[in-house]
């Protein structure tokens, strides 16, 4: 499965920086008051996927989304979905 865009909603997000300690290589702070998603719209991998469904996960205010090519949004991530994109691919 394919990302077209991944994004953080800054009214959402805590700052609780789970995101940013589990995975800083696709997330990072922005004035010291939320979290963002380093890139936003470039082309992503599969390993990409499973960082920023893990990073989305952790978020304890479903902060942090996911467009997929087929048009799905990922958000608050359950744990079937966890599996699915994480564990089994």
């Amino acid at each position: 499965m394919n990302i077209k865009r991944a994004w953080v909603d800054q009214d959402l997000c805590g700052a609780f920086q789970l995101c940013i300690g589990e995975f800083p290589s696709h997330f990072e702070e922005t004035e010291g008051i939320a979290s963002r998603v380093i890139a936003t719209d470039s082309p992503f991998t599969a390993s990409d996927l499973k960082s920023l469904v893990s990073g989305a996960w952790s978020c304890p205010l479903g902060a942090i989304y996911i467009e997929l090519e087929n048009g799905e949004i990922l958000n608050e991530i359950t744990e079937a979905q966890y599996v699915q994109y994480v564990k089994n691919s």
